[in-house]
């Protein structure tokens, strides 16, 4: 299931692709980049095995490593780095007034030269000594020498660590992807759906509201299809009960009574542009049969002398003549529609069946 999944979010979805190679362009020009990424990023292995991929593709000579930090001391990350990639004869060249970012910077025979080194499991604090580390590794670095490039990855965009430098690009997850990208994907998630495209622009939208910023949710929610539409808090409520995430983990939704609210916010977005539509249809349709009943009150007791000014109450009461020529089958979705507003108007949902009656109805 996840791989053409992942394939539509990371290839298909603009701001995914453009986060792709925008990091892709910048190792690739050897530049080192600070990635701010959510606690869950979607479908994060394939992430970073095309990132691995785009890089081969384009003939980097580098090879790619990542490294876990998350149990290892940060306090030295140049130390770190420094055993890691230089033999026992090359560290005895090391002098203890020097930084281990100087000394590496300056060493053309070690293999760090040649790499692309991802470091994940970085906290606020341990973030902040890789980022200095870097920093002073690159600001090091003859122009004219190839050295390793970073992507020090830290988990934590709603409340970023905020450090400036030139020789950094850093890339903001949360600041790349836009809430339309999400919106995108569950449009596409719901493209294959065998139903009309109002429905399908209906089904796309209730997921959308209900998964927010969860692509991974939204590919659960959206493997449904209409079921999902026809009972959305059940069908909710099971997959936060019996499916995972692309890493292992459990989905989790701030609030599970959420759904009435988000279909309400959806009914309104997407049935209410329906029944405007019908009722400019209908007045189209008979429009010199409704001016003949003019001028007449509304509701609030206003004079109305021009048919498209005519609510869809007023229709259904001048409808309701005997002297207004209409069949059978208008005056019956007239009075469906006319019933489905107010109840919409009045905060309430409407079942699945009448939501599809509405949008088949145009």
């Amino acid at each position: 299931m996840y791989s053409n999944i992942t394939n539509i979010w990371w290839q298909q979805v603009s701001d995914a692709v453009f986060m792709m190679n925008r990091i892709t362009a910048r190792l690739t020009d050897e530049k080192s980049i600070a990635l701010v990424l959510p606690e869950h990023t979607p479908w994060y292995s394939f992430f970073i095995n095309q990132i691995e991929e785009n890089l081969h593709n384009n003939n980097s000579g580098n090879s790619f490593c990542m490294i876990d930090v998350s149990d290892i001391s940060s306090e030295n990350p140049g130390k770190y780095i420094a055993g890691r990639y230089c033999s026992g004869a090359k560290l005895s060249e090391y002098w203890p007034g020097e930084s281990y970012a100087r000394f590496l910077a300056k060493s053309n025979d070690i293999i760090l030269n040649n790499q692309y080194l991802w470091i994940k499991g970085l906290d606020s604090e341990n973030y902040k000594n890789w980022y200095n580390f870097v920093n002073e590794y690159i600001e090091c670095c003859d122009e004219n020498e190839k050295r390793a490039s970073f992507i020090l990855e830290y988990r934590d965009d709603e409340n970023p660590v905020s450090m400036k430098s030139p020789f950094f690009d850093t890339v903001c997850y949360n600041e790349v992807i836009k809430p339309y990208d999400y919106y995108m994907f569950s449009s596409l998630m719901v493209s294959s759906l065998s139903c009309c495209d109002e429905i399908k622009h209906y089904i796309a939208e209730l997921i959308y509201t209900i998964s927010r910023n969860d692509a991974e949710l939204c590919a659960v929610l959206a493997g449904y299809g209409e079921k999902f539409a026809e009972n959305p808090d059940t069908i909710l409520r099971k997959c936060i009960s019996d499916s995972y995430r692309s890493d292992g983990s459990a989905f989790s939704v701030p609030d599970l009574n959420c759904v009435d609210t988000a279909v309400r916010e959806t009914q309104i977005k997407k049935v209410f542009p329906v029944i405007e539509r019908f009722r400019n249809r209908f007045i189209t349709e008979n429009y010199n049969q409704l001016d003949y009943f003019l001028p007449i009150e509304n509701t609030n007791r206003e004079l109305i002398s021009e048919p498209y000014e005519l609510e869809i109450g007023t229709l259904k009461f001048i409808s309701g003549s005997k002297n207004f020529a209409i069949s059978e089958k208008q005056k019956n979705e007239l009075s469906f529609i006319h019933n489905a507003r107010n109840r919409l108007a009045h905060n309430k949902i409407l079942s699945y069946n009448e939501v599809g009656e509405i949008l088949n109805i145009m």
